[in-house]
């Protein structure tokens, strides 16, 4: 950091740092076995590594320790801690919070270590701000070790390194102030974008409900013919199954009859092998999303293997479901993709001429769906969909002319929903630039006006460094009279 304001210091973290209660600035916690549950009250908790947010402090999230163990006070929490994150994945390793408010007998984790600013030399909203900042968390990033992006450290010694500007004190307390006074304004957009965001959810599956209760062709229904169809639920299947009632004209039928009988519901590929670089492109769970698909990592197989699955090679004009890893995934086959093929993941629905792909692809993914999947599981976490339950799952169907109706005013309506979505992401994303820049600013000294009558920072820092110094063991010298004075 350069052309700071003369009134300013540059100094290591540490220098700007009070000593723990073991001797060192830093100070790290212990990991036992404990319960799975909260501690309550009164009762020693370990911390998890989820406690610390950034710049946020959960103190519910941490493990009962057991009766057969006893609490360590001196690693105890208290208010006034900044807390960091020393190990794990890469977007939770280096994660920083300062504690404003916690309740007795919380205990720091190994993974996570402690430190305070000094009270004379930092504010420590100031220096939690500091470390918030986009450019100081690239430099923490560049700090970090290991071997995979999946485990890594952040260790006292690298972190000692990292340099934070310091303004005169009173100056800090303005510019904490300041950035305080402009983040709630900030914050309050971001609550409400985050609100409208959650709100489109709801009305994404309004949408979908209102489409199969008939809702987007009633006026026009009278003009079309019903349908005369095999194999259609009777009365007392509807009624067992819990089923919502449908417009006149419409059946329920189960999905395996609706299917090309040249094609039945299968998955694909079951080991998929190493990554080949002119292999056969394969879709997995990851790929297959709510009514799209995500083509930016997809996985190419050896031919070889593919070719024991031809049974799954994609044509064009299937629907996928993902059955096992991130469910809720159901997405129509564009024929650019013709030849490709799926994992054991995912499961291709051949829809049959009755059906319309687009319209079946609205359906799998319908609140009224949705809950028939989980009643299908008795009470059963929702891990994963059998391909017997898909199978059978009830489809509501109504003439062909009216699914593609449909289709394209759930797709008409969906895409508005999708054009406001983004329009939230980009405000979002211009809130975070903002603060980017206000922090920019902040530790430039460009944020609020210098006051000559403030210390200089470099004459706090001399005066703690002395003080230090004072405090050290042997830095004491025996005068005339035999008494110990300060060297």
């Amino acid at each position: 950091m350069t052309d700071l304001p003369k009134s300013w210091a540059q100094v290591p973290i540490t220098e700007i740092l009070q000593l723990n209660n073991n001797g060192r600035p830093f100070q790290q916690g212990w990991s036992p076995q404990c319960h799975q549950h909260p501690a309550d009250e009164g009762r020693w908790g370990v911390l998890k590594t989820t406690a610390i947010q950034a710049g946020e402090f959960w103190p519910h999230e941490n493990k009962e320790l057991p009766d057969h163990l006893e609490g360590r006070p001196q690693i105890e929490v208290k208010r006034g801690d900044i807390l960091m994150t020393c190990a794990g994945p890469r977007s939770r390793c280096g994660v920083a919070c300062l504690v404003t408010e916690t309740r007795a007998k919380l205990m720091m984790s190994g993974k996570m270590y402690r430190f305070r600013p000094h009270t004379d030399a930092m504010d420590a909203k100031f220096l939690m701000h500091f470390i918030r900042s986009h450019a100081t968390q690239m430099q923490i990033d560049r700090m970090k070790t290991g071997i995979s992006d999946s485990g890594l450290n952040l260790t006292h010694d690298r972190f000692a390194m990292l340099q934070v500007p310091v303004p005169p004190r009173n100056e800090q307390h303005r510019i904490a102030a300041r950035i305080d006074e402009l983040f709630s304004g900030l914050d309050n957009g971001v609550e409400a974008l985050t609100n409208a965001r959650q709100q489109l959810t709801v009305y994404r599956r309004a949408i979908l409900r209102r489409a199969f209760h008939g809702g987007f062709t009633s006026d026009t229904r009278s003009e079309r013919r019903g349908i005369q169809v095999a194999h259609a639920l009777s009365a007392e299947e509807v009624a067992s199954e819990r089923l919502s009632a449908l417009p006149i004209g419409w059946k329920y039928v189960r999905l395996q009859h609706l299917v090309d009988p040249n094609r039945p519901i299968t998955y694909g590929v079951i080991k998929l092998g190493a990554d080949v670089a002119a292999g056969v492109p394969t879709l997995r769970s990851s790929d297959v999303r709510r009514l799209r698909l995500d083509l930016e990592s997809v996985k190419r197989i050896s031919p070889q293997i593919a070719a024991n699955y031809r049974r799954t090679f994609l044509k064009g004009g299937e629907v996928l479901v993902t059955v096992r890893g991130t469910l809720g995934g159901v997405a129509v086959v564009p024929p650019a993709l013709a030849g490709w093929n799926i994992s054991r993941e995912v499961a291709m629905v051949v829809p049959a001429e009755e059906l319309d792909p687009t319209y079946l692809q609205y359906m799998l993914a319908s609140p009224q769906l949705e809950a028939w999947f989980k009643g299908q599981l008795r009470g059963v976490a929702y891990t994963g969909i059998n391909l017997a339950s898909l199978r059978d799952a009830p489809i509501a169907l109504c003439h062909i002319q009216e699914q593609r109706e449909i289709a394209r005013v759930v797709a008409e309506q969906l895409s508005l929903v999708d054009a406001t979505e983004r329009d939230i992401d980009g405000q979002l994303a211009r809130i975070e630039l903002l603060r980017n820049a206000i922090l920019s600013r902040a530790f430039s000294g460009q944020l609020v006006a210098q006051d000559p009558k403030d210390e200089p920072a470099s004459v706090l820092l001399e005066r703690i460094r002395v003080q230090r110094n004072e405090a050290m063991p042997g830095n004491r010298r025996t005068n005339k009279n035999g008494k110990k004075e300060a060297a």
